[in-house]
């Protein structure tokens, strides 16, 4: 059976001291200038040097989020999956608006060769891809009360300000868990 939809960034050692699991809407402005701005920061600082393993895992807070990611997860491959985010995610001023806007993710998507039209019909129509995607999404509603992109866990905890993470936080967090 297919595992949850889950892009793991550079994991570094086995055991860091600190684990970060980004929850993330790939039609969020927020979640987009994090992944531009502050995750590269984040991974030459921390992720490379093995002091966090950083987790990335689609929550999707609208329809068309959940079909961006569904159409992403269409053929179940990391990189793939890589490739068709940034892709959409570039591209998310032309699909990620509050009507149905499937026909611009396949049209964004056709046009840089990264799918056929059948493959992103198949992601679009894949029920159970789509319950899988969101089976974390009810989890963390359920055991955290979240409802919002981009929301983050620090070794399994919920962080406390809901504001974009910062290199600072992971700093701070890197900090507390010091002997």
């Amino acid at each position: 059976m297919f595992k949850p939809p889950c892009l793991k960034l550079p994991l570094g050692i086995l055991k860091p001291p600190l684990k970060v699991v980004m929850f993330h809407s790939l039609n969020c402005g927020h979640c987009k200038e994090f992944k531009e701005k502050v995750l590269p920061r984040i991974k030459e600082q921390f992720i490379d040097k093995g002091l966090v393993h950083f987790t990335m895992v689609d929550f999707p807070t609208n329809p068309q989020a959940l079909n961006a990611a569904k159409v992403a997860w269409e053929s179940r491959d990391v990189t793939d999956y890589e490739k068709i985010s940034e892709a959409l995610v570039a591209d998310d001023e032309m699909w990620g608006k509050p009507e149905d806007t499937s026909d611009q993710i396949c049209k964004a998507l056709m046009e840089k060769h990264l799918m056929t039209e059948i493959q992103c019909e198949q992601g679009l129509n894949d029920e159970m891809l789509g319950k899988e995607i969101l089976r974390p999404v009810f989890e963390l509603g359920k055991n955290h009360q979240i409802d919002y992109a981009p929301a983050f866990l620090f070794n399994g905890k919920l962080k406390e300000n809901p504001s974009v993470l910062t290199v600072a936080d992971i700093e701070k967090e890197l900090e507390k868990l010091q002997p």
